[in-house]
């Protein structure tokens, strides 16, 4: 559902398993994604080439927002995490 938001690009590996989703918002640095969520106290976090070197450097990934959901999170804190990142702007 994440990726299928407009102007959301998944920057997971195709095979991941992970409960970990990376995405992009289009227009916006991975920072300010992350700094409009906290604001809403939502909380996600940045991976960066400097951390993640052989993966996101192979494939031209400099920064990606991180979230990790997880089976205490709630139907409406999915849904309010969406809607969230949907209005971003």
């Amino acid at each position: 559902m994440l990726y299928s938001l407009p102007g959301v690009t998944g920057t997971c590996p195709a095979d991941a398993s992970a409960a970990i989703i990376t995405f992009n918002k289009e227009g916006m640095a991975a920072a300010d994604v992350k700094q409009k969520l906290a604001q809403q106290r939502i909380n996600v976090q940045i991976a960066s080439v400097m951390h993640t070197r052989l993966d996101l450097s192979a494939r031209g990934i400099d920064t990606t927002v991180r979230v990790s959901p997880h089976y205490y999170n709630s139907e409406d804190e999915f849904d309010r995490f969406l809607n969230a990142v949907d209005a971003l702007t």
